[in-house]
């Protein structure tokens, strides 16, 4: 019986230790495929790219000047504290957990092993021309649907006035 109970407690510590190693594997292949991503960039640019956005929309606004600065000016106050917490230094233990967790050891060493290839290294390396494209025409977009979403904002708007002065004549 005791040697039931050794070898069981043997297996158990090893499966333990199998279980761990392969945490530490997953977490050391998923921080080389970001390595291979260049995601530091990407993710900076990413960062940037969502302020010029923000502010695009803004300045697309058919809003008065003098609301269009003031708005301006919150959003980039904003996105100034953003990217202090967010920064990629602060972030990259979350996205190595993440791919750890999502992917196991060999579909992150298959990964590795692609965008180490020729045409995965090509790819790695137009990705930001697929984000700033992909950015544009998102802009565009968001600019094409703009008048809609002002339109539904006036609305909500004017109802919130109308369910105020409601409330206050109740009173």
């Amino acid at each position: 019986m005791k040697k039931l109970i050794f070898i069981l407690a043997a297996v158990f510590l090893i499966s333990g230790q199998g279980f761990a190693g392969a945490a530490k594997n997953s977490r050391a292949a998923a921080d080389k495929l970001l390595t291979l991503f260049n995601m530091e960039v990407s993710y900076e640019q990413s960062m940037e790219q969502a302020v010029k956005m923000s502010l695009g929309i803004i300045d697309s606004q058919d809003l008065p000047e003098e609301v269009k600065r003031k708005a301006k000016k919150a959003a980039e106050a904003g996105m100034k504290i953003a990217m202090r917490k967010f920064t990629w230094e602060k972030m990259k233990g979350m996205f190595v957990d993440i791919y750890a967790e999502v992917f196991t050891v060999e579909e992150l060493e298959g990964m590795i092993a692609f965008y180490e290839s020729p045409i995965g290294r090509k790819f790695i390396k137009k990705q930001p021309q697929l984000t700033a494209a992909t950015m544009q025409k998102m802009q565009v977009l968001m600019q094409e649907m703009m008048p809609e979403i002002q339109e539904e904002v006036k609305k909500a708007m004017a109802l919130t006035k109308t369910e105020k002065s409601n409330a206050g004549a109740g009173k």
